[in-house]
Parts: structure tokens; sequence; C-alpha cells
């Protein structure tokens, strides 16, 4: 009974997930073939999409909606430029052939990304062990206020640069010497921020 109030907030979010999913396969298109004018554009109206109705909607007085439209119409503009714009369709039929090497990424992607949270989880598991929860709150906000300086510099470069160097030839000369860059020049600039 008490939770009645929610449920419609609740019911519209759900739709982020299906708009976020094919507002990312757009997105992801678009860095692949780096057609950034594109890119900049969707997310430029997303952005206002998303933020100008949650203002119209706070100012007539909406309340809890004003937040929840502006999620799911940040990925829309993407998401019917993906149907309407690529003619994009799924193609439901399975080849493992085809989708080995998509299968072999992701869980690289993954696993990646399993050790950093399994990082974090043990460094509070031990901070919260060790000592009380107000030196974890002490510690999270101290690595907040490093990461924005030191922290934010690898993260962008990378997410950057990543499109550009997937269009090298994997194991080539080219793709190792772009990576070297790479990381080379995070480690230029991370290293004496942090």
């Amino acid at each position: 009974q008490s939770y009645r109030s929610a449920a419609g907030p609740l019911a519209a979010m759900s739709t982020v997930f299906i708009i976020e999913m094919a507002g990312t396969i757009r997105h992801g298109m678009l860095e692949t073939r780096h057609d950034w004018k594109r890119f900049r554009i969707l997310l430029s109206i997303g952005t206002a999409l998303g933020l100008g109705s949650g203002l119209l909607i706070a100012w007539a007085g909406g309340g809890v909606w004003a937040l929840v439209v502006q999620a799911p119409l940040f990925g829309l503009p993407a998401a019917i430029d993906l149907f309407w714009g690529a003619k994009w369709r799924p193609d439901w039929s399975w080849s493992w052939a085809r989708y080995r090497s998509t299968a072999a990424f992701g869980a690289n992607r993954m696993t990646s990304l399993a050790l950093q949270r399994g990082r974090l989880t043990a460094e509070q598991s031990v901070m919260t062990g060790a000592y009380e929860f107000a030196m974890l709150g002490i510690f999270t906000r101290a690595n907040g206020l490093a990461n924005l300086l030191a922290g934010r510099i690898g993260t962008l470069a990378v997410g950057t640069l990543y499109p550009v160097i997937t269009r090298a030839e994997p194991h080539s000369l080219q793709m190792q010497r772009m990576a070297g860059l790479l990381v080379c020049g995070v480690c230029w600039t991370s290293i004496p921020a942090a």
C-alpha cells in the first residue's frame, strides 16, 4: 500500500533499459565509423530533450516526474536514429563463427570489469574489517578527490582514443605504436597529477 505511489515512476524508469540498449548500439556504430558530428548532435539533442522536459515538468508542478522523464529521453534520439536513420534491424539468427570475436571481446571487457569491482570489494571489506565505517568514508572520499584530478585523465584518454585504436589492424606495428603512445600519454599525465 505504501509503495503504490512509486509504481508509476518505477514503471516509467524501466523503459530506460530498452531505450539505452538501442541508443548505446547507435553510439557504438557512430564511434566505429568516426561520425563524430552525428554522434555529438544526437548527444546534444538527447541532453536538451531530457533537461528541457525535466525543467518544464518541474515548472508545471510534476514533482518526481521531472526527474523520471529525463533518463529515458536522453537516449531516445539515438534509439530513433538507430531504427529510422540507420535502418538497423536485429538479426535473430545465430552463428558461433560470426560472434566468436565479439564474444572474446565481451569476455575480455567483463573480466577486466570484474577484476576492478573485485578489487573495490576487497578493499572496502578490509577497510571495514580492520577499521570502522567512518574510516571507510574518509578513505572513499580521499579516493574520490584523487580521482577528480589524476583518475579522470586516463579514463577520458582511453574513452576518447579507444575507437581510433580499434581501427588499426590487430597485432600490427601501427596498433602497437598507437597503444604504446596511449599508455605513455596517460602515464605522463596521470603520474605527475597523482
